[in-house]
């Protein structure tokens, strides 16, 4: 199995169509992959493919 490129726990910038925000990643994931994110403000579950280590871009639709 490959090493993941975002661990559960790390701090990632979440990218939508409108902002960058800080988040918690809530599941490990590598490159490309769907996981599941929270917004550190608001608490707001939403799922993103992992671009790198340092970000994730939220897949429309794609509300926890």
């Amino acid at each position: 199995k490959l090493k993941p490129t975002v661990k559960r726990g790390n701090i990632v910038r979440i990218q939508n169509r409108y902002v960058e925000t800080d988040g918690r990643v809530l599941e490990d994931g590598g490159k490309g992959e769907i996981i599941t994110v929270e917004y550190l403000g608001t608490k707001k579950k939403v799922s993103a493919r992992v671009v790198s280590p340092t970000k994730v871009v939220v897949v429309e639709g794609g509300r926890k």
